[in-house]
C-alpha cells in the first residue's frame, strides 16, 4: 500500500467515525430488499445525499452527542427521515460508542425488522468493519434483536406490543402511528401515546437521547401531543408538554417560514433534484392530506373549511358583556360506534354572537367561545 492510499483510508475512517454525514456517504446505502421482505440483500440507493439529509445527519448527531437530547423531525412521505434516522443513526451509534443500546419503535413490529435488516447490512459492509473494528456479532440472528462484536445492541419492536427487558442509550420512535384510519381513532392513538410515554420512555437510560419522527395525521397524534397548542410550524427549540426542551426540525413540502431549516425562500419545494413540479399536483387537489401529510400541520375533516389561523385567543374579560352578544348554546351527542365500540366524544358550547360591522358597514358579527365541555361520556 501507498502512502497516500494509507493516508485516505485513515482519513475517511476518521471522518465516518467524526460525523454522520461523512459516515452516509461512505457506506453503501440499504435500498429495496433484492430477493423478498424477509432478504439480506439490498438494492442500494442510487440518490445521492440531498440537501435535507446533510440537514437531518446534522441534527440527529447533535441529539446523539447531547446529553438528555431530544429532536423531532417532521418531513412529507418519501423524504428518507427512516433511512437516516432509523437505519443509518443506530449503525453510526453502534460503531461510534462500543457497548450502547439503541431501541426503535414503530406502528408495526415488522417495520422495526425492516429496518434493522437494512441497519444490520450496514454493519456487515466492509467499509463499516474497516471504519468501526467490530461487524455483526454470530451469536445473534434476529433482524428485530441483534448486537454487534463490541458489544452494542440493537432492539426493535411494535409499540403496542411492548418493549420489556432492555434498557437504551438510544431511542427512535419512527411513524408511531399507521395510517388516517388509526389517526382518527380516539383509542388507538390515547394506547399509543401511553404506550410511548409509560412503555418506551421508561426503558432510556440516564441521559439517552430520543427521536421522534414521522409525517404528521392529526392535531392529537403522539407528535401533536408533545408539541405546545401554539407551536407555529418553525424549527428550533421548543418547551414541550413534557417540560422538555426539543429540538424541532420541520421541514414541509413547501417552505413557509423565512427561516427555513434548509434556506429555501417561501414557496420553494423540497427536494426539487428528485421531484419534479409535476410531482405535487396530485397531492394539493386534497387539502387535507397536503395539509398534514406534506406540509406538517394536520386539520381536522372540514379544516378546509374552517383554518386554524382564523382563530384568535383572548384572555376571560376581554369578550363583549353578555347584554352586548346573542348568547346560543350547542351540543353535539357522542355516541358508541357499532363497529369499533368507541364513543365519540360529547361536545356542548357556549357561544357569543357580537353585532361586529365589517368597513363597509355590513353586519359581520364575530363568534366568542364562552364556554366548552367535552369528553367521551354517558348521555347523563
Amino acid at each position: 500500500m501507498q502512502p497516500a492510499d494509507a493516508a485516505r483510508i485513515l482519513l475517511r475512517r476518521r471522518r465516518m467515525r467524526e460525523s454522520l454525514v461523512a459516515f452516509a456517504q461512505s457506506i453503501q446505502i440499504p435500498g429495496a430488499p433484492a430477493g423478498g421482505d424477509d432478504s439480506e440483500l439490498f438494492e442500494p440507493v442510487g440518490l445521492g445525499m440531498a440537501a435535507h439529509h446533510r440537514v437531518m445527519c446534522e441534527w440527529i448527531q447533535r441529539c446523539i452527542e447531547t446529553r438528555y437530547g431530544r429532536l423531532i423531525m417532521m418531513l412529507p412521505p418519501g423524504a428518507a427521515k427512516s433511512t437516516y434516522a432509523s437505519v443509518l443513526a443506530p449503525a453510526w451509534l453502534m460503531g461510534t460508542r462500543p457497548g450502547s443500546q439503541t431501541i426503535l419503535t414503530s406502528y408495526a413490529g415488522d417495520l422495526t425488522k425492516k429496518h434493522g435488516r437494512k441497519a444490520r447490512a450496514v454493519c456487515k459492509q466492509p467499509v463499516y468493519v474497516d471504519a468501526f473494528g467490530a461487524t455483526v456479532s454470530k451469536q445473534t440472528s434476529a433482524a428485530d434483536l441483534w448486537a454487534l462484536e463490541n458489544g452494542s445492541e440493537y432492539m426493535g419492536a411494535g409499540i403496542l406490543a411492548g418493549v420489556t427487558g432492555s434498557r437504551a442509550d438510544l431511542i427512535v420512535g419512527d411513524d408511531l402511528i399507521a395510517g388516517r384510519q388509526e389517526a382518527e381513532s380516539v383509542a388507538i392513538r390515547t394506547s399509543t401515546i401511553e404506550a410511548w410515554h409509560q412503555d418506551v420512555m421508561t426503558r432510556a437510560k440516564p441521559g439517552a437521547s430520543i427521536i421522534l419522527l414521522g409525517t404528521r395525521w392529526h392535531p392529537s397524534d403522539p407528535i401533536g401531543a408533545l408539541l405546545p397548542k401554539d407551536y407555529d410550524g418553525r424549527s428550533g427549540p421548543v418547551k414541550c408538554a413534557d417540560d422538555m426542551t426539543w429540538q424541532v426540525l420541520n421541514i414541509p413540502a413547501e417552505a413557509e417560514h423565512d427561516d427555513d431549516p434548509l434556506g429555501r425562500a417561501k414557496g420553494d419545494m423540497l427536494w426539487p433534484e428528485q421531484w419534479k413540479e409535476d410531482h405535487w399536483p396530485q397531492f394539493r387537489s386534497q387539502p387535507r392530506m397536503w395539509a398534514s401529510l406534506y406540509q406538517q400541520r394536520p386539520t381536522i375533516a372540514g379544516g378546509g373549511k374552517f383554518k386554524r389561523e382564523w382563530a384568535q385567543w383572548y384572555e376571560p374579560g376581554d369578550e363583549p358583556r353578555r347584554e352586548e352578544l346573542n348568547v346560543y348554546g350547542a351540543s353535539d351527542w357522542g355516541a358508541p360506534s357499532e363497529e369499533s365500540g368507541e364513543t365519540d366524544p360529547t361536545e356542548h358550547g357556549i357561544i357569543g354572537l357580537d353585532s361586529n360591522e365589517d368597513a363597509r358597514g355590513n353586519p359581520y358579527p364575530r363568534f366568542w367561545l364562552l364556554d366548552w365541555r367535552y369528553g367521551a361520556v354517558t348521555t347523563d
